[in-house]
């Protein structure tokens, strides 16, 4: 039996969430807090019900935070609900739920009679860290340990380079022919035709598999032509990367309660690979020269308001708590893969006129996504988007005794230093690469 939970919300396109509930409890006494369950979450019923013995008996302090402002607040539970399965059910009380939400139909729902802000300190003395994952249900068990967890075995390649894909955009955008003919060479037969002396152990695809967020599309042809390819170059399915591109998410049909805008995607990667596949996700590979890789497979495309959707968003503290809680090999060379630009490489930004949706190929987070892969070790980005190829040196410099320092083994520089050399040396790489 779990001894608490910690819920994960995040503000979308609520004024105040916490302001909202809190409203209630001055006015009624108590509010119920519907759980808005991701598609991709397991169901947790049996956690809930054996949670709700507990707060109807003696009350129960559970965990709320907020990932992106952040905040973090304790809650007094007096009850919850929970329904098996997919099921969803409307709220117990319509007058005890703010209004936003009193017309939402959720797998459980609980009834605080107290809410609380406190600090981030506070919240891990009393929950352990904050949850890493993009999940918004956790159960705690007092007893578990707070290790980070040991670097996974690295899967073994056969071969020692990476192919890296992006923007195929199978369907209306597909820019090669399906058959071949005079003149006319499928994509695959191009691919293994090039690579026919020199294999890759390692495939990176980084997003845009489909046009225009096509489903269909995307579990046919996309499905196929990687199947095809994983057989054609004889490289294993757990030997791939894939992330999303914003024409791989059905971003006109944003559902910020249970993220089914990205059911498509996830259905994708499961059939290719035979499981559920996350991001934040981190794998190890060894090739054969004995060199381990690590790569960190991001979701850009992770939205935040439906009017930002020209935008890419990564959200870095998934991210940041996932490498946190993860034990790091220090001969692991590092790499991020994600859609979207971490810098501009278009000389000039353009919208689509026939798809308006994440357009633009500025990353909203991008400095602390920079920040972040920096101060983790990553060398390398790989990204597609634009169909721009280009290369980009960052260095993001941070405040180190009244310096800025840039790379890990780098110089540091006064700011007056820094401003009269213009520094500009750079770790992290962005690169973009087109067939």
């Amino acid at each position: 039996m779990p001894d608490t939970c910690v819920l994960r919300f995040r503000d979308i396109e609520e004024d105040d969430t916490i302001r909202e509930h809190r409203q209630l409890i001055s006015a009624s006494g108590s509010v119920w807090w519907g759980w808005w369950k991701k598609l991709s979450e397991p169901d947790r019923w049996r956690e809930i019900e054996e949670l709700q013995e507990k707060a109807r008996r003696e009350g129960l302090t559970v965990g709320v935070f907020e990932y992106s402002t952040p905040g973090f607040f304790v809650a007094n539970m007096v009850d919850c609900i929970a329904t098996k399965g997919s099921e969803r059910v409307p709220t117990p009380d319509v007058r005890h739920t703010p209004s936003y939400a009193s017309e939402k139909r959720c797998p459980a729902w609980f009834r605080f009679t107290a809410i609380e802000e406190i600090s981030a300190t506070a919240f891990e003395e009393r929950f352990g860290p904050p949850p890493s994952g993009d999940g918004t249900f956790y159960p705690i068990w007092r007893e578990r340990s707070q290790a980070s967890p040991r670097a996974s075995e690295p899967i073994k390649t056969s071969r020692p380079s990476i192919l890296h894909l992006s923007d195929i955009h199978f369907g209306i955008d597909f820019g090669f022919p399906q058959r071949s003919g005079p003149g006319e060479t499928p994509l695959l037969d191009v691919i293994e035709r090039d690579l026919r002396d020199d294999p890759p152990g390692l495939i990176v695809v980084s997003g845009d598999i489909t046009s225009r967020a096509d489903a269909n599309v995307l579990l046919n042809e996309g499905l196929r032509f990687l199947r095809a390819l994983s057989d054609a170059l004889k490289v294993p399915k757990e030997c791939f990367v894939i992330v999303p591109g914003n024409h791989d998410i059905s971003l006109q049909n944003f559902a910020p309660t249970d993220y089914s805008h990205e059911a498509a995607f996830n259905l994708f990667t499961k059939e290719f690979f035979g499981r559920d596949m996350k991001c934040p996700e981190l794998r190890r590979f060894r090739f054969h020269n004995g060199r381990t890789v690590e790569l960190l497979a991001m979701n850009s495309v992770r939205l935040r308001h439906k009017a930002e959707s020209q935008f890419g968003y990564v959200q870095w503290r998934l991210y940041d708590d996932a490498l946190r809680l993860t034990e790091r090999n220090p001969d692991d060379f590092r790499i991020a893969v994600l859609h979207h630009h971490l810098v501009p490489a278009s000389r000039e930004e353009r919208t689509d006129p026939n798809y308006q949706e994440a357009a633009i190929s500025v990353t909203l987070d991008a400095g602390a996504v920079v920040e972040g892969l920096q101060s983790n070790g990553f060398e390398l980005a790989l990204h597609g988007h634009q169909h721009v190829p280009a290369i980009a040196r960052i260095d993001r410099g941070s405040p180190v005794d009244g310096k800025i320092k840039l790379s890990e083994d780098g110089e540091s520089f006064s700011p007056r230093e820094a401003r009269a050399q213009r520094v500009c040396q750079m770790r992290c790489e962005i690169t973009r690469t087109t067939l």
